[in-house]
């Protein structure tokens, strides 16, 4: 979910390459460096990026019934996957609510943990 949202936030606002790459990765992942240009490159910008990104998932929640539950899904997935919420799953976390992306990692968790082989 975060790479289908980064690619939105690019086409719309021209990221960089390098904003691309700090928006995949949490906070305590960027070096000094990335944390300044974050500071004063796309910080600023995150109300606009939040703003873009609900208009979308409004609209997509209008064209389709399983909107709603395809993009918590897909979050969940994203931050099972790596293991912690990146940049633009937080931004999807905010539009689409907790709640319910946390109802669908529980599930995946309990999946994953009846197919343990540990004993």
């Amino acid at each position: 979910m975060s790479d289908m949202l980064i690619d939105m936030l690019a086409e719309h606002f021209g990221l960089s390459p390098e904003e691309e790459d700090i928006l995949r990765r949490s906070r305590v992942d960027l070096t000094r460096r990335e944390k300044r240009l974050f500071r004063r490159e796309i910080a600023p910008r995150m109300d606009r990026f939040r703003s873009y990104l609900a208009e979308a998932y409004r609209q997509a929640c209008r064209t389709s019934s399983t909107a709603p539950k395809d993009w918590a899904t897909a979050t969940a997935l994203s931050i099972l996957q790596k293991g912690y919420a990146d940049f633009t799953d937080s931004l999807a976390l905010e539009l689409i609510g907790r709640k319910p992306v946390s109802d669908i990692l529980k599930y995946l968790k309990g999946q994953a943990g009846a197919f343990s082989t540990t004993r």
